[in-house]
């Protein structure tokens, strides 16, 4: 996740498509559901989401049929005391949430 992360910022086009061709938010999504109580784990996904999402309409699509905000509420409240998984995992929803809004 760190590492998609890392790629997925900046944020740049070319990256996130690539990130999203090749599997990587369904990485993103197995890997906080395989290891919900690794709070460095949950960081750093909530933070790859945070850019994916950025200003690229098709992958949010993809996280809100995944259900990618219960993936991030659930990282927030299972770390509530972990400032990196608080940061990033509300700002991705802030972000993820203010996308959805502008939809409706």
């Amino acid at each position: 996740c760190d590492a998609l992360g890392n790629l997925a910022s900046g944020p740049t086009p070319a990256n996130q498509d690539a990130i999203y061709e090749q599997g990587g938010l369904e990485a993103i999504f197995a890997a906080m559901q395989d290891l919900p109580d690794e709070a460095t784990v949950q960081q750093v996904a909530c933070q790859a989401l945070y850019f994916l999402v950025w200003e690229n309409a098709r992958i949010m699509e993809d996280i809100v049929n995944c259900d990618g905000a219960a993936a991030m509420e659930n990282a927030l409240k299972a770390h509530r005391w972990h400032a990196g998984v608080q940061h990033w995992g509300s700002n991705a929803l802030a972000l993820f949430n203010a996308v959805e809004d502008g939809k409706s």
